[in-house]
């Protein structure tokens, strides 16, 4: 299990090495080395609770349009909703129609 360490108030570092911050309402980076994705969100409430719907497809390509292997993409799908959880946003994965 992942310890977090916060970057600022819309950031976190996991001590296994990768990062989450939010770059706008509509935007969210993951790095891990020198993997960078960018991830499109649509934030909302879900009750009282603060959350965020995304494109599952938005986690198989990198920013310098390498491929993310099917097994990565999984693991990095969990740290996103971990590192999400810890900042007090639920993650609601959402398939494109």
């Amino acid at each position: 299990m992942s310890e977090f360490t916060l970057l600022n108030k819309q950031g976190v570092k996991s001590d296994q090495g990768f990062e989450v911050q939010m770059v706008n309402r509509h935007c969210i980076e993951y790095r891990e080395g020198d993997l960078v994705l960018s991830i499109e969100v649509e934030m909302g409430m879900n009750g009282e609770m603060p959350c965020l719907l995304y494109s599952p497809e938005d986690l198989s390509m990198s920013h310098n349009a390498e491929a993310v292997r099917p097994i990565d993409r999984t693991r990095i799908e969990e740290n996103f909703r971990r590192a999400m959880e810890f900042l007090g946003v639920l993650v609601i994965a959402e398939s494109p129609e």
